[in-house]
């Protein structure tokens, strides 16, 4: 996974998700960390958040097209 699907990947569940968009919309919430990480060989992305709030993305699927992005 390249840096353009990795964006991609993030901004597609952040904006299509609407419990990630409230959360990392809130101003009460302020991101310290990200990580992404290989879960069974398997690209997976970590948000750590103040408060001990963790928003685990879903794993990364080859051949899904992560550029379809419903703004609402």
């Amino acid at each position: 996974m390249d840096d353009n699907d990795t964006n991609n990947y993030l901004e597609y569940w952040m904006e299509n998700d609407p419990f990630f968009s409230r959360t990392l919309g809130n101003n009460d919430y302020a991101v310290e960390d990200v990580e992404h990480y290989s879960d069974h060989g398997v690209p997976r992305t970590a948000v750590s958040l103040n408060q001990n709030l963790v928003l685990l993305f879903p794993p990364y699927q080859t051949g899904f097209d992560y550029t379809q992005i419903n703004y609402s």
